[in-house]
Order: C-alpha cells, then structure tokens, then sequence
C-alpha cells in the first residue's frame, strides 16, 4: 500500500491521483513576453466587454432633456408651453384636464382604436373647442336636471344598466334609426332635387312653345277695334289653357306692360290666383329680358300650399302694343309622387326598425352567454365553490375566457389544497409537539417544585436560578397549555359546555386571583356592576379565561392608572368592558390585537411573560358562544375591550348593553 514500499511484499494497487511531473517549465516559457493579463472588459468577446460597450454606446447617446429640447424645437413649441410624451402621460394630462394645443399621434397607433388611452386624449381635444365645449355644457347640464335623475332611478333605466346585450342593441338600434333617418332625408332631398330640375326644364321648354305660338297667332290676326282684339286675345288665352293643361298648367294670365300705349288699351286677363303668384320681381325680369323667365311659387290649394313654377314673357298684342303673358303650371303629381315615394321608403324601413333590436339583442345575449355563464362560475368560485367549471364551446375569444377560467380555478383549487395541508401538517405538528412536551414538562415541573419548596436551605445563587426555573416553568406550562387550546380550535374539536352563570361573581374571582399583580403594578382594580343578576349560557372555563387575558392585559398596560370593568346587560345579551387609562394603542394595532403571535411593542418588558396567544384564545373562545370581542384605544389615553355575549348561547346579537368607547 502506499507509504508502505519499504516493506517486503508491499505492491501499489491503483496508480496516484493527477500528474506524477511537472510540465518542464514549458507553461512558464510559452508565457514569456506576454506580459499581464488584460482586464475582463479589455478582453474581446468578454460579456464584461460587451457590457462596456453598451454602456459606453448609451452614453453616447442624447439625454432625455436633450431629446425634449430637439423635439421642442422640431415642432416649433410657442415659449410658456410643455410637451408631454407617452399615452399614459398625455392620457393623464387629458383626464385631469390640463389645456391641450396640439397633439401627435403615430399611424400605427390611432389605427388600432382599442387604447382607451388614446380615445381619452382625442375626447379631451374635442372638447377643448367651441362646439365640443358646448356639448359638453349640455351634457353636464342634461346630467343634472330633474328628469334625467327621474329617468335614471327608473326600473328600466336600471334593467338597461345592467344588461350589456340590451345596451348594446338599443345603441345599435339608434345608430341604424339616425342611419336611416339621414338616408332617408338626403335621398328625398336628391329626388326632389332631380325631379324638380327636370321638371323645370321640360316646363320651360314647354313655355317657349306655347309663347310663341301665342305670339305667332296675334302677329296673323287681323282685328281692328278694342273689341275685336280684345275678343281675339281671350279666345287665344282660353286655348293656350286648354291646349297646355296636359303639361300641367293650371292657370295663364295676360296683364298689361307700363310701355303699351294708353290710346288703345285692351283689359287684363287674370284672377286672385294668379294675383298671387305673380309680384314685382318677375313682372321687372319679363320686362327686361327676351326670353322666358320662371320662378318658384306656392300654390294656395283646399289641402294646403302644393309647389309650382310661374313663367312669363313678354309677347306683342295687335295695336295694344306690350304685354305679359304668364303660364302657371302646377307641381302637385310630382310633390305627391315624391311623398309616396318617401313613405314607401320609411315603411319598407320600419320593419327593419322594430325587428333589428329584438334580433341584435338575441344575437347579442347568445354571444354573450359565456360571458354570463363565466360571471356566474366566478361569483360561485368566490363564495367558495372552486370545484365550479364553465362549459367551453368553439375556439373563440369566448373559448378562451372560458378556458382561462377554467385554469384559474383549477390553480386555485390545488393552491388551496396545499394550503389546506400544510395547515393541516401545521396544526397537527403544533398539537403532537404540545402533547410530546407535556410528559418532559411534567417531569421538569416536579423537580421544579422540589427545588422550589427547598429553596430557602440554597445559597443565594441558587436561590435565584431556582426562582428564575420557576418563572421559567410557568411561563412554559401556559404557553403549552395555549398551544393545545389552539390546535383544537383549529381541529375544530373544541365543545361548548354551557350553563346559566352570573357574570358578576365571575368578575370578581378574577379581579381577586389577581389582586397580587395589580398590587405590584401599583394598579387599582375598579368593579362597577349592576345590582341585579347579570346571568347567560356561558361555558364558565373559557369565560373565565376570557376575562383573565384580558384584565391581566389591562392590569400590564394601565402604568399606574385605574383599571374599570363593567359590567352591564340588555333584554338578550351581558357585556363587560375592561377599560384602563395607560399607554393606549393606535388604529393599527386595534385592528391586530387579536391575530396570533402578535406583540405590539416586542421589547417592552412583560411581567407575566405571555405568548402573543392569549387574546387570540379570547376571540376563539368568545365566538364559540356566539358573542363579540371588541378593541379599542388612543395612544396616552388608554385602551378598552368589550366583550359581548348572549345570553342563549349561539344566538346572533342584537343589542349592545355597553359602548366601546365613551363618545365614540
């Protein structure tokens, strides 16, 4: 063996470990005339190097201020004004409504339309104008009157809140209507446009015709006198009415023009009909112009003012000399036929109307079924039910959801399984642990108390370490006692056994057994009770403990000051009010002084030496008979604990014999 091979017989069985030779000096040589070696981030390829390099690169480039002051003077940013980057940035500005003067929005960004962000900022500049300003005011102003609170706390307005389905298919059903509505106006506008175009135009044309055929007759006629000519131009009128009816004229009229000759005069051809249509600007262009004038008139009829179009020229009467001829032609088939036209429109349109809601929401609400169905499961998950699982149809966006929900409970259910067993390992660690320390302790407890009823025959020193064990073993035992008391609440092994007891000898047991501590803390224990009997159903043991915390707690904390209980009751519970005038506590610790472990000054020095789980023993015990315990203090001016009972165990509380605190 190795070591050994001086010995007779010795052989090495397996060859050493690593090189039994150096290298020659051959690492040292090939080494020579390199010099050091460079640093990490000098070495190429180095991650440290390429750390440095990038480093170095950023800071080569432009500072954010830097980047601003470029940007600033791109855009040409007037002096006084900021410039605010980023959506949410901006988003913010726009919702806490700082002035916006102009705003850059990239293509790719406006074009997506699903950034509530962005939809926040174009709402603020849209309402930054005049028009958007004024809508805004009557939004506000909608907002606040009377019948839009009315119509708001109505039960439909309520139905509508809450169904998304119907929202969306009365907004759907009111953006078709306004759809249509417009359509249906631009359209009968085009058409009457077109038609009325058109009908002028072959109105026109057929005016022409007829004035020239009119003046064609009175240059061929051959009358003489004021009666033939006046006979002439009637029987020429009553024709030129006959023969143009098919055209649509109703009515012609011939008045005289202030150029005839007053020697030979002839009478005016017309009615009130035509007296009203015809005023003074179509008499001047008839005058004036060569060709046939027009204009649109209205029509007085039984049903009401029907349109048409009054045209007039000036023809030449035998001898009378100048005059105005005028045809009146009639527009009523055509408004008819367009009105028909309309209404056919909107009647063909309101079927659509009526049945497009009912059939968007019953689109909608199948759409929508998994959303409700998810809602539902996730309502049953948080009231405890994690075994809930939604049903997935498709591979849609719903599909997802629903898988989604699916996973989430499914996580959350093994989570809470774990959970549930390593509390329960916890608790069951907790009690073996109490109840294997129990034999030790015992055991230690009686040599404790050997030690201690001997104590006076010790030295000095070992009189003190024997106080100290004693101490020590108390503090032990309770806290192990606590420990047990704890892992059967969490066991939910702990029973009730109640029986009708008065409250206030109870009190009293406690205040006397510790009168001792009170004394040493220099602390006056003040019982004010009732005369009359303050009894109900208690389990007298875990009362007893619960009134023991907390007058210990109180009797602790008082520095100096009285400590008063209460007690008092009402027709269904007994309440007692452990009040004391020391340091006090703040919200904070009100609102934890009851969790377990929980010291709220750890370094403070404790007489009793507790464990932080008395107080929570106290709300164990306390809701196991149905009642409430209650904290309350100030910093510097005490602290209070009410505990509430009733007075038939289990029943739920109705009244409060005592406050918490006075003025509260």
């Amino acid at each position: 063996m190795p070591g050994n091979e001086q010995y007779p017989g010795a052989k090495r069985r397996f060859a050493k470990k690593g090189p039994t030779k150096g290298s020659g000096g051959k690492r040292r040589r090939g080494l020579e005339g390199r010099g050091p070696t460079p640093k990490a981030e000098d070495r190429v390829g180095h991650p440290k190097a390429r750390a440095k390099a990038r480093a170095e690169a950023r800071a080569a480039q432009p500072t954010h201020a830097k980047r601003l002051d470029n940007a600033k003077k791109r855009i040409d940013v007037p002096a006084g004004h900021e410039v605010v980057c980023g959506r949410n940035a901006v988003a913010e500005a726009a919702r806490a409504g700082v002035p916006i003067t102009r705003v850059f929005m990239a293509s790719s960004a406006a074009s997506s339309g699903s950034d509530d962000r962005l939809g926040a900022v174009v709402r603020a500049v849209i309402l930054a104008t005049p028009l958007g300003g004024f809508a805004r005011s009557c939004a506000r102003a909608w907002r606040r009157s009377r019948l839009w609170r009315f119509i708001s706390s109505t039960h439909p307005a309520a139905v509508i809140r809450q169904t998304l389905s119907l929202r969306l298919a009365l907004v759907i059903t009111a953006t078709t209507l306004g759809l249509v509505l417009v359509f249906g106006f631009v359209v009968s506008a085009q058409m009457r446009s077109s038609v009325f175009d058109s009908r002028r135009a072959q109105i026109l044309g057929d005016a022409s015709l007829r004035f020239s055929s009119v003046q064609s007759v009175l240059g061929q006629s051959t009358a003489s006198t004021v009666d033939q000519i006046q006979e002439m131009v009637r029987s020429t009128l009553s024709s030129l009415r006959a023969s143009a009816a098919g055209a649509g004229a109703i009515n012609v009229a011939l008045l005289r023009s202030p150029s005839a000759p007053e020697s030979f005069r002839i009478n005016q051809i017309g009615d009130q009909q035509m007296e009203a249509v015809i005023d003074a600007p179509i008499r001047q262009a008839v005058r004036g112009g060569g060709a046939a004038q027009w204009q649109s008139v209205a029509i007085a009829s039984t049903d009401g003012d029907a349109p048409g179009i009054l045209v007039g020229m000036s023809v030449q009467v035998p001898k009378a000399g100048g005059h105005e001829l005028y045809i009146l032609y009639s527009l009523e088939s055509d408004q008819r036929q367009i009105t028909m036209v309309t209404r056919t429109l909107f009647v063909t349109a309101l079927p659509i109307l009526v049945l497009m809601p009912i059939g968007v929401f019953w689109v909608l609400h199948r759409m929508l079924a998994p959303v409700r169905k998810t809602a539902q499961a996730a309502t049953d998950a948080a009231l405890g039910d994690l075994s809930v699982r939604v049903e997935v149809v498709g591979d849609d966006e719903m599909a997802d959801l629903g898988y989604a929900f699916n996973d989430m409970t499914a996580s959350l259910q093994h989570t809470i399984d774990e959970y549930d067993e390593l509390s329960r390992l916890q608790q069951r660690f907790v009690s073996d642990v109490s109840h294997e320390l129990r034999t030790p302790l015992t055991t230690i407890r009686m040599a404790e108390d050997v030690i201690w009823h001997n104590r006076a025959s010790l030295p000095s020193g070992a009189k003190r370490s024997a106080e100290l064990l004693h101490e020590q073993t108390e503090r032990m035992d309770s806290m192990l006692a606590d420990l047990l008391e704890i892992s059967r609440y969490d066991a939910q092994s702990a029973l009730l056994d109640p029986e009708v007891r008065d409250l206030r000898p109870l009190v009293r047991k406690v205040v006397d057994a510790n009168r001792d501590l009170a004394e040493r803390q220099g602390v006056r224990v003040v019982v004010d009770a009732p005369a009359a009997r303050c009894a109900a159903e208690i389990d007298e043991r875990r009362i007893e403990r619960v009134l023991r915390n907390l007058v210990v707690n109180a009797i602790e904390h008082a520095d100096g000051s009285d400590v008063v209980i209460t007690i008092a009751q009402s027709g269904t519970e007994v309440a007692v009010r452990v009040r004391d005038g020391g340091v006090g506590m703040d919200e904070e610790t009100a609102a934890h002084v009851f969790d377990r472990f929980y010291r709220a000054d750890t370094a403070r020095a404790r007489t009793t030496g507790g464990t932080g789980l008395g107080l929570a023993i106290a709300t164990e015990d306390t809701q196991i008979h149905g009642g409430q315990l209650e904290a309350h203090g100030v910093p510097g001016e005490g602290a209070s604990f009410l505990l509430t009972l009733p007075k038939t165990a289990g029943d739920p509380l109705v009244t409060r014999p005592l406050e918490l605190w006075e003025g509260a």
